[in-house]
């Protein structure tokens, strides 16, 4: 696979955990320490190194949005954080860098008795960005800001307070937070940055607003992170992508707010054995997002791209997403029509064209289609539905095709 010069490709990672075995041999993540289980059948990064290979994946950038180790466990982390770099340099990336999550922040497991952090400066190369200033500036201001040619990338630290406890009740640990000191600095740091970047990208542990239909009293997204959304859609710098980890539960969608909001891509677990709740509705997931440039000036929107989304499942390795992963094998954004004028405009297509067409025909007559979120196409078929259109889909989630009812 070649990288076109107009496109940019970001390989995102999150939520590996992992881990050490326990005394009665259990993992809570397919990725572990014990030699026995360093196979492609029981190690998702094994696995993923195949898949890279096979399909000669390759990316411009690699992200990891936090929680690489399982309990902050030092052997794990330092395990953890070479094969990071070997799964770098496997997709031929520019540029690698993760964010902190919780587990990686050792504020409840004493490994390092005061000192929650002292574990991950003690990580080499450096963690989590590949310079030590930057770094220097990560653990000081709570989030660093990198320039590349067509990327602005905001690499956030929502554990930053993990460690303090100053309300029994909710330990500061349970959830992610960004302070109103960091919110103003980094208003004042972008403020200082106009030069304008045709992808805004922010990398963050923690979710900026709540996630409810899973865990209707979640407690855990970051304290602050509705501002954030308010920050970056009004600092007029473009559009805005906030990629997080910490639910283990992919979701892509619009976040709260105005006429601009950033698109917030929720990045579910490459190899942590999800917890029951999520078990029929999310798999371990990777992803490869593509930024179209010149679809997304053609079509003159802020923003457009694809998510390409690979499942993992122990003892049969990696595989295109199916329905009931969460994310399906290919997710598209940037598009975001009036979906009842869709579905009238789609049903009048149909209509001079069908009764049967298929997404392909659509896709090529209303290019737009192509960058709908998927939550969007499962409501675009809902109103489908009300004027008379049934819409199929194959077992990978994907629209196939379209059927006008007599």
């Amino acid at each position: 696979m070649t990288i076109a010069s107009n496109t940019v490709r970001v390989a995102v990672i999150s939520d590996l955990h992992a881990a050490v075995p326990e005394k009665d041999g259990t993992v809570p993540s397919y990725l572990s320490t014990a030699p026995s289980m360093n196979i492609p059948s029981r190690d998702a990064i094994l696995a993923l190194e195949e898949l890279i290979e096979q399909k000669q994946l390759q990316a411009d950038y690699l992200i990891c949005c936090g929680d690489m180790a399982d309990k902050a466990n030092p052997t794990a982390m330092n395990y953890v954080w070479g094969k990071f770099h070997l799964l770098a340099e496997k997709l031929k990336v520019k540029n690698s860098f993760a964010t902190v999550g919780n587990h990686d922040i050792d504020s409840r497991y004493a490994y390092n008795e005061f000192d929650a952090k002292g574990m991950l400066h003690g990580l080499n190369p450096p963690y989590p960005l590949p310079k030590k200033e930057q770094n220097y500036e990560f653990w000081t201001r709570n989030f660093v800001v990198l320039v590349e040619p067509l990327v602005r990338l905001v690499v956030l630290n929502s554990c930053a307070y993990h460690g303090v406890n100053p309300k029994p009740e909710l330990p500061e640990y349970m959830h992610g937070r960004i302070s109103t000191r960091t919110l103003d600095d980094l208003r004042r740091e972008l403020g200082r940055n106009h030069d304008p970047k045709s992808i805004n990208l922010l990398v963050c542990h923690h979710h900026p607003h709540k996630h409810l239909d899973i865990e209707p009293s979640d407690y855990s997204s970051m304290i602050g992170g509705e501002k954030l959304i308010d920050l970056l859609s009004s600092v007029g710098l473009g559009s805005w992508v906030v990629i997080h980890g910490h639910k283990h539960q992919p979701r892509l969608c619009w976040g709260a707010g105005g006429a601009s909001p950033p698109l917030v891509f929720g990045a579910g677990s490459l190899s942590a054995k999800l917890y029951d709740e999520l078990r029929d509705k999310a798999r371990n997931q990777f992803y490869i997002i593509t930024f179209l440039l010149d679809d997304a000036t053609e079509l003159a929107l802020d923003i457009a791209g694809e998510v390409e989304v690979w499942d993992y499942v122990v003892g049969n390795g990696w595989s295109s997403a199916r329905i009931g992963s969460g994310l399906p094998a290919r997710a598209g954004f940037g598009y975001r029509p009036q979906l009842r004028t869709l579905a009238r405009d789609l049903e009048g297509f149909i209509l001079t064209n069908g009764p049967i067409v298929t997404w392909k025909e659509l896709v090529s007559s209303r290019p737009g289609l192509r960058f709908l979120l998927p939550m969007d196409v499962e409501s675009l078929r809902a109103e489908l539905i009300r004027v008379g259109v049934k819409a199929t889909v194959d077992e990978n989630g994907m629209l196939i095709e379209l059927v006008k009812s007599t």
